[in-house]
């Protein structure tokens, strides 16, 4: 069972409200600096952690935050859920995660979440319609397809600077494949806008719709045999990476006959048929700014929205879209990074000494 205050002021042979006074830095309790010292110790060794409930009922803040994302996160999520988690810790801010299927499921959760006298709550879950409006509680929502969110990745920039950069390697023909259109119509947007610059109008006969679509083999063939496409933008990664697959297997080179370019920034973009060429997403400013944000609404008082904030992405370069990028040149064993943002931000303090083809190296 859990150690309580009851416990530690009979270890000590102080009374409980002692023990309170303690933990609650009160200077007025009459208790000798070596009783004092001790109680410390104590809940530092025996991992003592306050009645969370029961702070609340006393109208002290619970420092618990609610964390809530989609029900089966992506590596993205996963990893900001991470690094929030990291950053509220060392605030004093224990975080609770809670996955989310549906609309239904999420105004639940969120009762059950403020039921519990959490402090705050940061919003990932993509399908979310909870407004900050509505509940006397701090919120913080990420994505621009939440409604009146706070923070969120500028995905036109994203596709424009793919888009943009396939042009400077002298590409005017670059098809866009994605999953559903509808849920990448920001990054379809920056695509458009580069194009157009340079008086380009695609309008969709460049597009190719993967999910539910038992012809977009015909339709590849087509732009790249027949409309001569030579250059594509995926929408995220995954795509990048299996097309890249599937033009090999046709016969095709990449990026000698067919330049690709990715989206999200994921460690696997330095696995792929060559380094794949892709957007990265800024998770780490993402969820620092989020942090930043609730924390400024539960200290404040004031939990009104002021601005929608926006980040944006940057292009991470390999050889996919025609670039002469070196090949990967270090493997990181001892764990899985999920992301290339994550990934370089450990091995670039390294040693050369540990990198491929170094003397010495792995």
């Amino acid at each position: 069972m859990p150690v309580t205050m009851k416990d530690i002021a009979r270890m000590v042979g102080v009374s409980r409200p002692v023990v309170s006074a303690v933990l609650n830095n009160r200077n007025n309790s009459r208790v000798s600096n070596e009783k004092r010292k001790e109680i410390q110790r104590l809940v530092k060794e025996l991992n003592f952690l306050p009645n969370r409930s029961a702070l609340q009922l006393r109208g002290k803040p619970s420092k618990t935050i609610g964390i809530l994302q989609n029900y089966f996160p992506s590596p993205m999520q996963s990893e900001m859920i991470r690094i929030m988690a990291d950053l509220l810790l060392k605030k004093g801010y224990q975080s609770y995660y809670a996955g989310i299927s549906t609309q239904e499921h999420e105004k639940v959760i969120i009762d059950n979440l403020i039921s519990r006298g959490l402090d705050g709550i940061i919003i990932s879950y993509l399908g979310s319609k909870i407004v900050q409006e509505n509940y006397d509680i701090p919120i913080v929502s990420i994505s621009e397809r939440i409604e009146k969110f706070d923070i969120a990745v500028d995905l036109v920039h994203g596709g424009y600077i793919a888009t943009k950069h396939l042009m400077e390697h002298g590409h005017k023909k670059i098809g866009f494949i994605t999953t559903y259109i509808s849920a990448n119509l920001r990054k379809f947007e920056g695509y458009k806008k580069a194009l157009s610059e340079k008086g380009i109008l695609p309008g969709k006969k460049w597009l190719v719709q993967l999910t539910r679509n038992a012809d977009f083999d015909k339709e590849l063939e087509h732009l790249i045999n027949k409309e001569k496409v030579t250059a594509f933008c995926a929408t995220n990664d995954y795509i990048a990476g299996k097309f890249m697959s599937y033009l090999v297997k046709k016969g095709y080179k990449v990026p000698e006959d067919i330049a690709v370019t990715g989206f999200d920034g994921m460690t696997f973009a330095e696995f792929t048929v060559c380094p794949l060429t892709t957007v990265v997403q800024p998770l780490k400013a993402i969820s620092e700014k989020s942090v930043e944000i609730l924390l400024k609404k539960i200290n404040s008082g004031d939990y009104a929205r002021t601005e929608s904030l926006f980040l944006k992405p940057h292009l991470h370069i390999g050889s996919s879209c025609g670039c002469n990028k070196d090949d990967l040149n270090f493997i990181y064993w001892e764990g899985t990074l999920p992301t290339l943002e994550t990934l370089h931000a450990y091995i670039e303090p390294l040693p050369e000494k540990f990198k491929l083809g170094q003397e010495g190296g792995l």
